[in-house]
C-alpha cells in the first residue's frame, strides 16, 4: 500500500497485513445494563466504548479466555466477540503512525 505521496507504507498479502496488525479489541454484551462501578475486573483493560449492555475493551496483554472466566463471575454475558478493524481503519492507523 502506499499514500499518495508514493511512500510505500505497508507491504505483503492482505493476510499477512492483517495477521500483523491484530489487536486485541472485543465487544462483550451483557444480559443486564452493564454498571462499571470502578470494577476491579477492568483495572488493566481499556474500555474504549460504554454503552447500556454493550462495551468494546482493549484487553491489552490479557488472554480472552481468563478475562471471560473472570468477568463471569459477575456478570452475565450473552455475547463476546473479536472486533477486526476494517481495511479503511487499518490504512488509516498505518498512515497516522508513518
Amino acid at each position: 500500500m502506499s499514500d499518495n505521496d508514493g511512500h510505500k507504507i505497508i507491504d505483503g498479502s492482505l493476510t499477512d497485513i492483517l495477521n500483523s496488525t491484530e489487536q486485541n479489541i472485543y465487544s462483550v454484551t451483557f444480559k443486564n445494563n452493564f454498571e462499571l462501578n470502578n470494577n476491579s475486573l477492568f483495572e488493566n483493560v481499556d474500555i474504549i466504548e460504554h454503552g447500556e449492555k454493550t462495551i468494546k475493551v482493549n484487553l491489552n496483554e490479557i488472554q480472552p479466555q481468563y478475562f471471560i472466566k473472570s468477568i463471569s463471575k459477575e456478570f452475565e454475558i450473552t455475547e463476546f466477540r473479536k472486533i477486526n478493524p476494517s481495511l479503511h481503519q487499518l490504512f488509516l492507523n498505518l498512515v497516522q503512525s508513518k
